[in-house]
């Protein structure tokens, strides 16, 4: 069903002339920069967590 679904959404974009464009993660950077987040009033913001890299 899913499979179905995906090849109609894919058919009618390229139908409309869409570019079809296929991403990995091998592009992303494994360190990003937060400038902002959320932390408590009165707190700091510190950030030492990277949620992308992985655990092997």
């Amino acid at each position: 069903m899913k499979k179905a679904t995906y090849q109609s959404k894919f058919d009618s974009f390229t139908q409309q002339g869409y570019p079809i464009v296929y991403m990995d993660e091998i592009g992303f950077e494994a360190e990003t920069i937060r400038p902002y987040g959320y932390a408590a009033i009165g707190k700091p913001y510190i950030y030492s967590y990277n949620r992308q890299k992985k655990a092997n």
